[in-house]
């Protein structure tokens, strides 16, 4: 994961695929732990990615 000026992780293209497809795994990183809030984030994805295949681009979560 790449790291800031201050050391602490940040976010970087593609980091969205390990909560999308994979519940915090991608093929180069890992999110430890994978908690309660990582896990709504994952489903809301999910839902928003869902709805935009059935319906365009309406991205509401519901």
């Amino acid at each position: 994961m790449k790291q800031s000026r201050n050391g602490r992780p940040r976010a970087f293209h593609g980091l969205d695929h390990a909560y999308i497809f994979t519940n915090g795994y991608s093929n180069n990183l890992y999110i430890e732990p994978f908690g309660k809030r990582d896990q709504q984030m994952a489903k809301m994805l999910a839902t928003m990615i869902t709805n935009f295949a059935k319906y365009g681009l309406d991205l509401k979560y519901n």
